[in-house]
């Protein structure tokens, strides 16, 4: 069999290329397929280890793809192993992905592997080794090969190319002395083959006339035996149905003393069942009545303490109603107050003296973007339609200080994020909203 340094080297690193997009938080969405050549393998065992234990594994479909969804925050090896193949190896280094980055899942796809059958001799050392590596970029914010380390193992990678080259040289002269040798010994077995089958012929024959002779005893005493049997089978029915009249005769009047003795034991039986049934029947009425006696007074007691409890429940929440419309009102003054005091002072530190001009166009800008407006401390949300826009405001004041974040949502499905008109990403969105909306 023939192998191109080009199929092996197809074989030891064929993947495809990856992408990376949101997915299932928490978890790295692994899909592929594995392959011979161009030829698709199915029943191909993936198996996943972390520190040294498998804690999964599946069989590749018919159509040799694969889907499997791996937890982050660990590494793993992927085992890739199928009877009669050399077994590959992928490392997956995911322990190393910031926390920040977990929460929001990824996905590695197109990991395309292809796996060869066992070359006796090919030293592939190299095969012990990962022949890949997935590691996180925090650059990129996705998982990609570790180029790094295809260079590490390239130097090895030529070597099985150079052995591989010498083997196919020597290829054809093995081929025609193998092929001579099996014509050889395919041409002894036929005629060793035909000898036993005319040895197997005579033994056959033989065996077929003394099959004859002991089929021909054998009738004869079965025939024999059969006329013993039938001699003894009748003198057993004669025996046999004098003892079954006896027993008859005894079963008669066995049976008979039997129901005098029922009708008197029933007799007996029936007039203490009625005395005991009158008693029982005393007894579930005077119980009933106490019981009916008790339901009555427990009902009352549960009405009284339901009524006792629903008091409770109504004083208690009129006291959490008043205490939280209080603090609510407490809270709105103080900011209220705060609001006042920073906006006289941004009044009085703008308040230079103005021309008739630069009043003029206050009063036509005052109508401007958020930007130019005052709001009061804190987080101030404002949604509003512009165009074919949905445009969303946070307007957070803290110390003086004050910055917008806006989301534009366009009706065909875009969104952009920006931060006092510096474009910013959905994350950072993310942050704030979950910060100040809590």
């Amino acid at each position: 069999m023939k192998f191109s340094f080009a199929y092996i080297l197809f074989c030891l690193f064929s993947f495809a290329f990856c992408i990376e997009i949101a997915a299932q938080k928490d978890v790295l969405r692994l899909q592929g397929k594995v392959h011979e050549d161009k030829e698709k393998l199915e029943n191909v065992k993936i198996a996943f280890i972390s520190e040294g234990e498998e804690i999964d594994h599946l069989m590749t479909a018919k159509n040799g793809r694969f889907l499997y969804k791996l937890p982050l925050q660990q590494n793993y090896f992927m085992v890739f192993s199928k009877r009669g193949y050399r077994s590959k190896y992928v490392e997956i280094i995911a322990s190393s992905i910031p926390p920040a980055d977990a929460s929001f899942g990824y996905e590695f796809g197109g990991l395309d592997v292809s796996l060869f059958r066992e070359i006796q001799g090919l030293d592939d050392e190299v095969l012990d080794k990962p022949i890949g590596k997935i590691i996180y970029d925090t650059t990129q914010f996705k998982f990609i090969f570790d180029v790094q380390y295809f260079d590490e193992i390239q130097e090895k990678v030529d070597s099985l190319k150079a052995e591989l080259e010498e083997k196919q040289e020597n290829e054809e002269e093995l081929l025609a002395l193998e092929t001579a040798a099996f014509k050889a010994a395919e041409e002894e077995e036929a005629r060793l083959k035909s000898e036993q089958e005319e040895v197997e012929k005579k033994e056959r024959q033989r065996q077929l006339q003394l099959q004859d002779v002991e089929k021909k005893r054998q009738e004869e005493l079965k025939r024999k035996q059969e006329e013993l049997a039938r001699k003894k089978t009748e003198e057993e029915a004669i025996r046999k149905a004098e003892e079954e009249r006896q027993r008859q005769l005894e079963e008669t009047a066995k049976k008979a003393l039997e129901e005098k003795q029922q009708q008197e034991e029933l007799a007996q039986k029936k007039a203490e069942d009625e005395a005991r049934k009158k008693e029982e029947e005393l007894a579930t009425q005077k119980t009933a009545e106490e019981t009916e006696k008790k339901k009555q007074e427990e009902l009352v007691r549960k009405n009284i303490e339901e009524a006792k409890l629903k008091a409770a429940e109504e004083e208690a929440r009129k006291k959490e109603e008043e205490l939280a419309a209080q603090k609510e009102q407490e809270e709105y003054e103080k900011k209220k107050a705060a609001y006042l005091k920073a906006k006289a002072k941004l009044e009085a530190e703008q308040r230079p003296e103005k021309t008739t001009e630069t009043i003029e166009k206050q009063q036509t800008s005052s109508d401007k973007s958020a930007e130019q407006k005052q709001y009061p401390p804190g987080l101030t949300e404002e949604i509003y339609r512009k165009g074919n826009k949905t445009i969303t405001d946070l307007i957070i004041v803290e110390d003086e200080k004050q910055d917008i974040y806006r989301k534009v949502v366009a009706d065909w499905g875009g969104k952009y994020y920006f931060k006092n008109n510096v474009s910013v990403t959905e994350r950072e969105w993310s942050q704030v909203t979950e910060k100040y909306k809590k």
